[in-house]
């Protein structure tokens, strides 16, 4: 086949030195290619490049921002819009269209245009912040969350293509070390400004500041955006390219199983119930349904339509592993940087803006993780090598984050496993991103490889806050039955920060039991017989 070639990950085991795509035939341990092939690069230098860059990252630091930065304002705004019952659905509305949605618009941009979705984007998202800002009751609120997660899974995902198009493309190791700054700055800062902004203003804050950045940023990338040759609008020949019956398989099969997880987790259906087995059942088809139809795209093309996603990259075991990493880091990651507020909040009895500080080193050392993966690739490929060693920091954190047994652990050592965990995930970001803009050599296949990857760490996210609901609620369910009402354990299946609105002794018997799940989620382990909290006397 035209444009292979063996190229050297710089790690010993042969089953992940596979083939990649380019244009060089280059030798094992050769150095990083000067530039990735087949894209649509643009001649944007000095002030230009640096002022559409920062635009990019904007983008990116704003939709992972919105991820995660009313975990720790549920309690404000479910008092304030008399609304506890629904309060999950404020994440979970803007996670599965945020998530789903991922591979799709990327795809939308190879046709249309990479500056027209990213403005489109931007639109969708500054105008739904402002209905977030506004909503009067739960319902709009959720609503309007949902739509603005449609837009920001076209800044997190099309960022990460513009950055290889517009950005330094002749140094992927530096677009992975921004990319992963980002996300870290993003995803540990979101519950700090979150608990600051709520303590100390209104929360609807926190969506209505997204507005004068956005409208920067839309105004920047419009004046600024090279052009580009793309299809009309109103164009058949486009409408008819785009891949509907993907797409809607792919957001169905992801969209289904978060919610399946997210509401059996918190009890709000039980597992065997009609309601989650009907959304496993429609995840699982939609699954089966999409990798055959995009087999069958690969293997007998349909010249009007263009793959959401080309089977062929799962096929390159390399992309594969990286994208299994990505997922298995999005896991731990997203969930503790929501459950480490809570627990400093509900553990320690701390308040939001303090409880958000002590996240500080994990953000510290993703950076010099992200900007460390960077480096150790610049000249040779080594993302194999950086992949497994940061795989190897994340277990080795996530370990030593689990000796945190009592309630009254205030050890500073904690900090220190925090950086390890960190350093890890910023590692597997930056790695992450260079691998894949190496191995989708070609421009058709760029959008959609960069596309399924973020999609992939959301999903990780999405599936580790519900196994830290399901192990929470086990808890619960084991130790307080007996001291709690059904109102109460109903609140608490929801969220463990509506304990805070528990009379004293109660909030004493939660925080010896939030500690021993936070325990349990870190080591895998089931509560303990009732009576005895695990890792406490």
């Amino acid at each position: 086949m035209a444009n292979e070639y063996r190229m050297s990950l710089s790690y010993p085991n042969p089953s992940l030195g596979q083939i990649a795509v380019t244009e060089n035939d280059l030798e094992e341990n050769a150095p990083m290619a000067t530039e990735i092939i087949g894209l649509r690069k643009h001649s944007v230098t000095g002030p230009r490049r640096v002022v559409l860059v920062i635009s990019l990252l904007a983008g990116l630091l704003f939709s992972s921002l919105d991820t995660s930065i009313v975990s720790t304002s549920l309690v404000t705004i479910s008092h304030d819009l008399d609304d506890f019952t629904n309060a999950p659905w404020i994440v979970l509305a803007y996670l599965l269209t945020y998530m789903g949605f991922a591979v799709c618009v990327s795809k939308l941009s190879d046709i249309y245009g990479r500056r027209n979705i990213l403005v489109g984007s931007w639109v969708i998202f500054v105008g739904f912040s402002q209905g977030c800002g506004s909503a009067t009751s739960m319902t709009a609120l959720i609503v309007c969350r949902a739509f603005q997660g449609m837009g920001a899974s076209g800044l997190y995902s099309l960022t990460q293509i513009g950055l290889v198009e517009v950005g330094p493309s002749h140094s992927p190791s530096l677009i992975g070390a921004l990319i992963g700054v980002t996300l870290a700055v993003a995803f540990v800062l979101g519950p700090i400004i979150g608990g600051a902004v709520s303590q100390l203003s209104d929360w609807r804050w926190l969506f209505n500041m997204n507005i004068p950045f956005g409208l920067v940023a839309i105004l920047t990338i419009t004046n600024l955006w090279p052009h580009e040759e793309v299809a009309h609008f109103f164009s058949w020949k486009a409408f008819t390219s785009i891949d509907f019956l993907g797409s809607a398989t792919l957001l169905t099969s992801s969209g289904f199983l978060v919610f399946a997880v997210q509401q059996a987790g918190s009890e709000t259906f039980a597992w065997g119930s009609p309601e989650i087995i009907s959304a496993l059942v429609i995840s699982g088809v939609s699954w089966l349904v999409f990798v055959w139809w995009e087999v069958h795209l690969e293997t007998r093309p349909l010249r009007s339509i263009e793959p959401i996603f080309p089977i062929r990259l799962i096929l390159r075991r390399v992309y594969s592993a990286g994208l299994l990493v990505t997922l298995f880091t999005g896991f731990p990651y997203i969930s503790l940087s929501i459950v480490i507020p809570e627990r400093f909040q509900i553990v320690s009895r701390e308040e939001v803006l303090t409880a958000g500080l002590h996240i500080l080193p994990m953000l510290g050392a993703c950076a010099v993780g992200s900007f460390l993966g960077g480096a150790i690739s610049s000249r040779r490929n080594n993302t194999s090598l950086t992949l497994l060693g940061a795989s190897c920091l994340q277990l080795l954190g996530v370990g030593l984050m689990s000796m945190l047994t009592g309630p009254d652990s205030h050890s500073k050592a904690q900090y220190a496993f925090q950086a390890i965990f960190g350093l890890g995930v910023g590692l597997s970001f930056s790695a992450a991103t260079i691998m894949t803009s190496i191995l989708a050599a070609e421009r058709s296949e760029l959008a959609s490889a960069q596309g399924a990857v973020a999609q992939s760490r959301v999903l990780g996210g999405c599936i580790g806050l519900a196994v830290c609901t399901v192990i929470f609620n086990s808890h619960v369910n084991v130790y307080l039955q007996d001291h709690l009402t059904s109102a109460q354990l109903a609140s608490l299946h929801r969220s463990p920060l509506t304990s805070l609105q528990l009379p004293g002794h109660l909030q004493d018997l939660v925080r010896d039991v939030y500690a021993g799940a936070f325990v349990s989620f870190l080591a895998g382990k089931e509560p303990g017989a009732p009576g005895k909290i695990d890792g406490f006397s």
